[in-house]
């Protein structure tokens, strides 16, 4: 078993629950106990568990698929009955800001429900440009346009208004930046996403965000 991985899991766990500000059991339970002491405490299984993250895809009921916008009470056991590690949402788990957010909230309490009660990294790829999943937020330009203006200030910027929106509605992880480098044509491969055209700079960038 990858003691070290399942340790930056738990961390980042942690981390992210201190910024979403939840309170009650959940709080009480992640100042009570380390990351070894959670882990000492795990059988494999559930180590196994934590080391899986889910996605919510469109739920088959009668004739049409549904796009899950809600827990159902099929996932809400299975994230009851599992410890894992995380949940990634895609725009069509997002209407609005108030549905994401009870959204959050529901996957949140059935992780707290489960036998190690660790709540979860809820994740999406809030990239900005082209890549977003939270519909009704702000329409931050990609990357290439931040390489492009050539200040770092401006990405960090950037990247705090994305993060901010993504906190308020209950997504505790960006899967992002997304920092790329490219110098030959034939290297060239989505390119809206790939930032800027020399490493160096890629590396000042990805720091100031």
């Amino acid at each position: 078993m990858n003691k070290s991985r399942l340790t930056a899991i738990l961390s980042a766990a942690a981390t992210a629950l201190s910024m979403t500000g939840m309170t009650g059991y959940a709080a009480d339970t992640a100042s009570e106990k380390t990351v070894d002491q959670m882990l000492s405490e795990m059988t494999t299984k559930q180590k196994v568990e934590q080391m899986i993250a889910i996605t919510l895809r469109p739920w088959t009921g009668g004739e049409k698929q549904d796009n899950l916008t809600s827990l159902n009470p099929e996932l809400t056991k299975l994230i009851r009955e599992h410890n894992f590690s995380g949940v990634t949402l895609f725009a069509p788990n997002i209407e609005s800001a108030e549905q994401c957010a009870e959204l959050t909230d529901q996957i949140q309490q059935a992780a707290l429900s489960s036998e190690c009660g660790i709540p979860m990294l809820i994740c999406a790829d809030q990239e900005g440009g082209s890549i977003y999943r939270i519909a009704t937020g702000t329409l931050t330009c990609g990357n290439m346009a931040n390489g492009a203006a050539g200040d770092p200030a401006l990405a960090e910027e950037n990247a705090k208004i994305l993060g901010n929106e993504m906190m308020s509605v209950g997504i505790n992880t960006d899967l992002a930046p997304v920092q790329s480098d490219f110098e030959e044509a034939s290297k060239r491969l989505a390119e809206a996403q790939m930032a800027l055209d020399r490493i160096n700079t890629t590396v000042e960038f990805e720091a100031d965000i």
